[in-house]
């Protein structure tokens, strides 16, 4: 009888051992797992700076591009204006 206690303890204990295996290996799994998430998570971080810092540069850049606009837009209002009294001018002038 106590053979086969012994034996059944084995048993139990062998199955206990590849049971902590096998969750060992799990728990490596994961660990490995999470490992790689969190370079992604970095990397999506990363890229969100980047773009962060793409965008307020197309903000800087869409606020030169209007006021280049309206600059030549007061410059071709005033060219215009210069032109059409000349040709008024000459066109009296001439008369």
């Amino acid at each position: 009888m106590a053979q086969m206690e012994l034996t059944n303890l084995l048993d139990t204990v062998q199955e206990t051992e590849t049971k902590m295996i096998e969750m060992s290996a799990l728990n490596h799994l994961m660990s490995t797992h999470v490992l790689q998430q969190a370079q992604q998570i970095q990397y999506l971080y990363d890229q969100a700076v980047e773009a962060t810092n793409n965008v307020e540069r197309g903000n800087k850049e869409l606020s030169q591009a209007i006021q280049r606009n309206s600059s030549s837009r007061t410059f071709l209002l005033l060219f215009f204006f210069v032109l059409t009294f000349s040709v008024l001018f000459l066109d009296w002038y001439k008369n």
